[in-house]
């Protein structure tokens, strides 16, 4: 099953039979990725009434009670509720599930090397992905074309999948980066980090405030609010995918909540002649 986009005077197509997935699975008696030391995922049988969900212990269905937290236990979709007073549900947000994204790959560096920004100061032995480095990554196609942008960090190590960031800090974006990234026709933000923002930052979210528009300390969503715009957190690409533009799918359930989990898919394009 094929779908066919245009692209200006170009014609191309996606195999929806071969989704690339780029989402951690969360595995709730495994390994899992942790962001702030909270507690792991977990599922347990339901108990009940003397009824235990498990067919394991003689009841007839396995019923399951699930406990996460959507925003630390692995990738996850928010919208502008995250940081808004006022409700703002991931579930009416995320309406444009399917869109063309640009997969890029990018180095942190360090902080003090960056010649970049961030509220409250950052230390300089910091990682952060600078300005510079997104827009050497971008093309002018890119920013023509496509609502969604992935950002995979270097080095892609597969311990991403089951990463405790308390113990081993992540990179974060400067003032100056998201700020860019909040000026181009992006309105979905995918990325293999934990947080846009850096894990101990006061409470202040920089990077967050910055890409859906609302003002340092203000917590109000207003006209110039981007609430259309979603952050996808904690995923993982692959190395065997390559840069480039792909046709990006993401799944959530419907909670009314700032945030789920989620699921998300490349399907890779081909020229239709």
């Amino acid at each position: 099953m094929y779908i066919h986009l245009s692209l200006g005077e170009r014609t191309v197509q996606a195999d929806l039979r071969q989704p690339l997935e780029i989402s951690i699975r969360l595995d709730f008696k495994g390994t899992q990725p942790n962001h702030f030391g909270v507690s792991k995922a977990g599922s347990e049988p339901l108990q009940l009434d003397g009824f235990t969900g498990d067919v394991n212990q003689g009841s007839g269905c396995n019923v399951d009670e699930i406990r996460l937290i959507p925003h630390c236990n692995g990738t996850h979709t928010e919208c502008a509720g995250h940081i808004t007073a006022t409700e703002l549900s991931i579930d009416t947000v995320l309406r444009e599930n399917i869109f063309l994204a640009a997969l890029i790959s990018v180095q942190p560096v360090r902080f003090g090397e960056s010649g970049d920004s961030y509220l409250p100061a950052a230390e300089e032995d910091d990682c952060v992905i600078n300005r510079a480095e997104i827009v050497a990554a971008l093309s002018p196609e890119h920013l023509q074309h496509c609502r969604g942008l992935i950002i995979r960090t270097l080095p892609n190590r597969e311990e991403k999948k089951s990463r405790d960031y308390l113990r081993n800090p992540p990179a974060f974006f400067t003032v100056e980066t998201m700020e860019w990234i909040a000026a181009q026709p992006i309105d979905h933000l995918l990325v293999d980090l934990p947080s846009l923002d850096r894990m101990y930052d006061q409470g202040r979210l920089t990077a967050h405030h910055r890409f859906w528009n609302i003002p340092d300390g203000e917590y109000l969503p207003d006209e110039r609010t981007r609430s259309e715009r979603t952050v996808t957190e904690m995923i993982y690409v692959p190395d065997q995918i390559a840069d480039g533009v792909y046709l990006c799918q993401i799944q959530i359930p419907p909670f009314r909540s700032d945030a789920a989990p989620s699921r998300v898919f490349l399907y890779q394009l081909q020229e239709q002649k």
